[in-house]
């Protein structure tokens, strides 16, 4: 094996003017369970792990790694079985020579006992490997991995290269190799001048080590990044995309608070002093950019457009109005919209299923609905309370706190009437209302004893549905709500 001292990630050891022997990592995947490399030397060309024969490897097998089922029972070698492999191409006039190939890797129980690298640089008529089988380490997914090293026969080339490793002699074909750490070493033949690790065909400026494919265009007049183009105001406004504000909100647009100068501008004209700064806040529609300057870099950014929407309408309507003593089933409307959607609360509680534009009140308590458009705007409609007057004693006298039952509750052909009235009082009258507010039973009732227990039979005049029960005496009022069912 070659006594390379290597760097990772392409630092160079040896760097000469001219023509440079540069030792080096050429290759390295580190852990992407897509297969795609950490990293490839800047003057080559590298392409992901990818299955070659056999299945494609279920995902998520294990968290860390490529995962591969391609693999062979065969006993011994061959290079057409199922393997897992990548292809290196050297760029123009570099030459690659490659010295070793390393990989972390483990299996499955099922998994193949043996594990073969080769490469062709000839488009597969002839194959080389280094003779080696490695026998990976069965451990399970997170568990330790063993560290192979082929040293396969030196070579150098610039052509495209294709490297496979080969697993074989599996028990099953239902088990798993995974690799991790994939590497190869080596070295490259090409001009580099300024040691900046990119070569004379790929390095626009090979006399400056701060010019190559990728450097930060400074506002100098030079073209640091070889992109053909100097002194790029290399800046986008953030937020990018589409921007919708609903009526009253606000956005903070911004850029890179790096230059010398800002100027913004809205719909092509000049905000003024208003927008001289990195930032800007705004709540108005309109189509903006900056202008901006440092040193000789000056340009304008791409145009980022802002849309304000108009926020829904949001009345609340109670034609029935808003005493449950006179109807039990009060209808409560908000504003109406094809797009609009609704959200009814009841004592600033969301109520599960009232979603549409109108809906009916059983319950005392404080209504309110949040209405929003198709952008995603809202508004809260006023807060309105539902009441029921037959529950309360002011001012008229009346006795407080009597509780009115009915049951069974739903009733199907009677329900009886009980209340304690705690008066000396012996008539009452008994009235029964539909959801309507259409009073469709009524009848004076004994109070024996303080006491009232009445039988109402279910006759043609009730159908199924909602009643308010009211009873009522000269120092007494009561109401409770009874279900139908016919």
């Amino acid at each position: 094996m070659k006594n390379y001292v290597l760097k990772a990630l392409g630092a160079f050891l040896i760097m000469l003017v001219g023509f440079s022997d540069i030792q080096a990592q050429l290759y390295v995947y580190s852990a992407s369970s897509g297969g795609v490399p950490s990293y490839v030397n800047p003057n080559i060309y590298g392409t992901n792990l990818r299955r070659k024969n056999g299945a494609s490897g279920a995902s998520g097998i294990c968290p860390v790694g490529f995962n591969s089922k391609n693999f062979s029972m065969a006993t011994s070698w061959s290079p057409t079985q199922p393997n897992v492999s990548f292809r290196l191409k050297p760029q123009p006039a570099v030459l690659m020579t490659v010295t070793s190939m390393t990989a972390d890797l483990r299996i499955s129980e099922k998994g193949p006992i043996y594990v073969r690298a080769a490469y062709t640089n000839d488009a597969g008529v002839t194959w080389i490997d280094a003779g080696f089988d490695f026998n990976p380490v069965i451990a399970l997914c997170g568990g330790e991995s063993m560290s192979a090293t082929w040293d396969i026969p030196d070579f150098t080339t610039n052509k495209s290269v294709l490297f496979r490793l080969y697993g074989y002699n599996a028990t099953g074909g239902i088990g798993t190799m995974q690799l991790s750490n994939v590497v190869i070493n080596g070295s490259l033949t090409l001009t580099d001048v300024d040691n900046d690790g990119y070569g004379v065909f790929i390095d626009c400026d090979d006399s400056n080590a701060d010019v190559y494919p990728g450097a930060v265009d400074l506002c100098n007049s030079i073209d640091e990044d070889c992109d053909g183009n100097f002194d790029e105001v290399d800046a986008t406004i953030e937020p990018g995309g589409e921007i919708l504000l609903c009526k009253h909100e606000h956005v903070t647009l911004s850029v890179p608070d790096v230059f010398e100068s800002y100027q913004w501008y809205k719909n092509g004209e000049s905000i003024g002093a208003a927008g001289t700064s990195a930032t800007l806040n705004t709540d108005k529609s309109g189509y903006y950019q900056v202008y901006l300057q440092s040193g000789l870099c000056d340009g304008f950014t791409a145009v980022q457009a802002v849309a304000v929407m108009e926020n829904p309408f949001a009345n609340i309507y109670y034609t029935e109005g808003l005493d449950l003593c006179a109807d039990p089933g009060l209808k409560l409307r908000a504003s109406f919209a094809t797009d609009y959607g609704w959200q009814w609360y009841k004592d600033g509680v969301a109520l599960v299923d009232e979603t549409f534009y109108k809906m009916n009140a059983h319950d005392e308590g404080d209504y309110y609905c949040v209405v929003s458009n198709a952008y995603g705007c809202t508004r809260t409609t006023e807060t309105v309370t539902v009441y029921n007057s037959c529950r309360t004693s002011e001012g008229g006298g009346m006795t407080e706190n009597i509780v009115l039952e009915a049951y069974p509750n739903p009733a199907e052909n009677m329900f009886y009437v009980n209340m304690q009235t705690g008066t000396d009082e012996t008539v009452a009258q008994l009235q029964i209302f539909n959801v309507t507010g259409q009073q469709v039973y009524a009848e004076s009732i004994t109070i024996t004893d303080g006491s009232i227990e009445q039988e109402i039979s279910l006759d043609e005049r009730f159908v199924t549905g909602l009643y308010l029960v009211k009873v009522s005496g000269n120092t007494f009022e009561s109401s409770t709500q009874i279900m139908i069912n016919k």
